[in-house]
């Protein structure tokens, strides 16, 4: 389904007969029918973020693509546009990057380095229930 079209479903713009996902981000929205005037909302997280290694300035991969996804959706955006913007997250780990993450640290108590280490990847595994 086309974003643009979802949008309009959620916003009980136009109906749906059946439920319908549609997945952004690591976020996943569902949108089902329960009556014929009604319409449920679902939002959930797809993404796990569980971090393997430390990431830093210029390290490159898919964990670099997951932590702009989670800094993102827990409000330290990374980008307004572009590469790192929400639905727009890259795979390499660069100053706007690190920038978010200091805003991530200094929040959560951690010193600001904008390096992905033990501490920063122990308090997400613990805001994330881990």
């Amino acid at each position: 389904m086309k974003k643009g079209i979802f949008i309009l479903i959620a916003l009980g713009i136009i109906s749906v007969a059946s439920a319908q996902t549609s997945t952004i981000s690591g976020v996943a929205v569902t949108v089902s029918p329960t009556n014929a005037t009604s319409t449920q909302i679902t939002v959930s997280q797809t993404e796990n973020f569980n971090f393997k290694r430390p990431l830093s300035l210029g390290a490159k991969g898919e964990d670099v693509r997951s932590l702009q996804i989670y800094l993102n959706m827990h409000g330290y955006q990374v980008a307004s546009s572009g590469n790192g913007a929400p639905g727009k997250e890259s795979d390499y780990f660069g100053i706007k990057t690190q920038l978010a993450l200091k805003k991530f640290q200094k929040a959560n108590g951690i010193t600001a380095t904008g390096y992905l280490g033990g501490i920063t990847i122990a308090e997400i595994n613990t805001l994330e229930g881990r």
